[in-house]
């Protein structure tokens, strides 16, 4: 289980010292086989807050856990998605994929067998020998989240992971993301700008409001359904109006 406890995290100015919070005194848990959606206006601390569940970024006060063990930067635990790839041209797909195995001391069998897993798990292991620069943006995140999927993380970390996709990619992306947490539930915080998309992968959905920054929860009843199921419904519909009314009144308080 992830969890904050009374956490506060700054940035600081190297002239005068710490500024206002990113947020203060935060504290929540994330369960195994839940996934937070977390939506916000742009500059809110979203990415603050995936970066200190992370271990990239140190609470100035309160701690971050992972299974009651802190949370370090480098921590194999934790699997962190981006919106920019982050991979490396000069390596085939199949060793992207081994590469965060490989830095972490896994033999070339090790690592080979656990990409070659990965990439069948994301529907790539026929591109696993092809070069990087060959594929579309959607392969490309494909690879970039077979990589991160090959460490076996306890907690995984999405960031905007499919903002610069197409429609038709986006949504197979979802779907991807979807059945890979359904098949091996870890803690998952998903961080996005789309309320459907919250309403679609959330298990829960967080609003993140004000400065400093605090999060309040709001109820998803379809979370149950898989999106490919759920973009046409009714209910789909309404919740996400519902969600965007709800940020609508948490933005002018």
């Amino acid at each position: 289980m992830l969890r904050f406890t009374a956490c506060t995290v700054a940035y600081p100015d190297p002239r005068s010292g710490p500024v206002t919070p990113v947020f203060a005194d935060l504290s929540l848990t994330v369960a195994p086989g839940e996934t937070l959606a977390v939506v916000g206006a742009s500059g809110c601390g979203k990415t603050t807050l995936l970066y200190s569940a992370a271990g990239l970024l140190e609470p100035g006060g309160g701690t971050v856990t992972l299974d009651e063990r802190r949370v370090a930067g480098g921590d194999r635990r934790v699997g962190l998605v981006l919106q920019q790839y982050g991979l490396f041209p000069w390596f085939t797909v199949r060793e992207n994929v081994a590469l965060g195995l490989r830095l972490h001391g896994a033999s070339p069998e090790r690592s080979g067998k656990a990409a070659d897993s990965a990439l069948e798990a994301v529907g790539m292991a026929e591109l696993a020998r092809r070069s990087i620069l060959t594929l579309s943006g959607g392969e490309q995140q494909r690879v970039a989240l077979a990589r991160t999927w090959a460490m076996q993380p306890d907690l995984l970390l999405m960031d905007e992971p499919f903002s610069a996709l197409d429609a038709l990619t986006r949504e197979d992306l979802q779907n991807l993301v979807h059945t890979l947490l359904r098949e091996r539930p870890v803690a998952a915080i998903l961080v996005t700008h789309s309320m459907e998309e919250a309403v679609l992968l959330g298990t829960r959905i967080a609003i993140m409001h004000g400065s400093p920054a605090q999060l309040t929860e709001t109820p998803n009843p379809v979370s149950s359904a898989a999106p490919s199921q759920l973009r046409t419904r009714d209910d789909f519909f309404h919740t996400v109006a519902a969600l965007r009314r709800r940020f609508e009144e948490l933005g002018r308080a």
